[in-house]
């Protein structure tokens, strides 16, 4: 959904479309980059916990202590 300024009825976006169709904030925001890099990390946190991600040296750790029994 799209807004941009409508004459008629006065609305006005704080959100603007490029041709791209992404849509870039005009302004500044209403949040600092700290705070920004800090909810990031903490969501990321979040997130990391759920996955299980096993390295290729964790597999390969496996893998020999099994040969070597």
């Amino acid at each position: 959904m799209k807004a941009q300024q409508d004459a008629s009825c006065g609305v006005l976006s704080i959100m603007e479309t490029t041709r791209s169709e992404y849509r870039i904030l005009k302004g500044y925001g209403f949040i600092s980059r700290k705070q920004a890099e800090a909810k990031a990390y903490a969501e990321y946190e979040k997130f990391n916990r759920t996955q299980h991600i096993e390295s290729d040296f964790d597999r390969q750790v496996k893998a020999l202590k099994r040969a070597g029994k």
